[in-house]
C-alpha cells in the first residue's frame, strides 16, 4: 500500500487524490486528438527509466519475470489475478483499438497479442504457476520490443 501514497508522483498532492470538474479549454478534431495522443504514446513507450529506483517497459517486465521465479505471496497473487493482469489486458485492447484507428495495424496486432498474454498470465496466476507466469511475462517483454520497433 505504500506505493498508493503517491509520494514519488510529481503531480500528486495527497494519497488517493481524485480529480473532477474538468472543463474544455479547446476544441480539436478527432484526427488532431489522435495525432497528439500518438506522439505522447510513442514518447512514453520509448522512454527508458532504467533504475535503480524506477523501471519501465522491457526492463520492468524482465525484472518482474525474474521476481516471479521465486513465487509470490497470496496478496500479490490476488492483486495479479483480480486487478493487475485483467487491467493490463483491458488497457492493451484499448491501445490496440487506438493504434488501429491511428493507422498502425501492426502495432494494434502486437497489442492484441499482449492482451492475450495478460490473459494467459492470469490463468497461470489462478493456478499458482509462478514460473509459467514468468515465462509469459518474458514473452510480453519480447512483444514490447517489437512494438517499440514498429513505432
Amino acid at each position: 500500500m505504500k506505493s498508493w501514497q503517491a509520494d514519488a508522483v510529481g503531480y500528486g498532492r495527497r494519497p488517493y487524490m481524485l480529480r473532477s470538474h474538468f472543463r474544455q479549454v479547446e476544441t480539436v478534431s478527432r484526427q488532431e486528438m489522435i495525432s497528439r495522443t500518438l506522439e505522447a504514446a510513442k514518447t512514453n513507450l520509448k522512454m527508458n527509466l532504467s533504475g535503480p529506483k524506477f523501471y519501465n517497459s522491457i526492463e520492468a517486465l524482465q525484472h518482474f519475470a525474474e521476481d516471479l521465479h521465486g513465487g509470490c505471496g497470496e496478496k500479490m497473487r490476488d492483486m495479479l489475478v483480480y486487478f493487475s493482469l485483467p487491467l493490463g489486458a483491458r488497457r492493451s485492447l484499448d491501445a490496440a483499438a487506438f493504434f488501429l484507428e491511428a493507422g498502425f495495424p501492426e502495432a494494434a496486432t502486437l497489442l492484441e497479442r499482449k492482451a492475450m498474454l495478460y490473459g494467459r498470465a492470469q490463468q497461470h496466476a489462478v493456478d499458482r504457476c509462478f514460473n509459467e507466469i514468468a515465462e509469459v511475462v518474458q514473452k510480453m517483454a519480447k512483444n514490447e520490443e517489437m512494438l517499440i520497433a514498429v513505432l
